[in-house]
């Protein structure tokens, strides 16, 4: 269905070396046509994080009509990911 999100995540990860953590907050838009996602401006983040993940990131991402929540880590580090997000729709 053709039509606008808004999203909010909220996104942690952890590390038992360390021990370690980030954490982010993104605000973030896309609209649809019905087949193809496209994200409406730059999305909003606030990161709060320990000083050894600092190199680590959250993105939202458009690929074909989804959106992807993609992590990356740090060099040497296995990180738990985990996240809760939630969306307002209108078409």
């Amino acid at each position: 269905t053709p039509g606008a999100y808004n999203f909010e995540l909220k996104v942690i990860g952890y590390t038992t070396t360390g021990p370690a953590a980030t954490g982010f907050t993104i605000l973030g838009t896309m609209r649809t046509s019905g087949a193809a996602a496209t994200l409406v401006g730059t999305p909003d983040e606030t990161v709060i994080e320990d000083v050894s993940m600092l190199t680590s990131d959250v993105d939202m991402v458009a690929s074909g009509n989804n959106l992807i929540i993609r992590s990356t880590g740090v060099v040497g580090l296995t990180i738990d990911w985990n996240v809760v997000a939630t969306y307002v729709f209108v078409s």
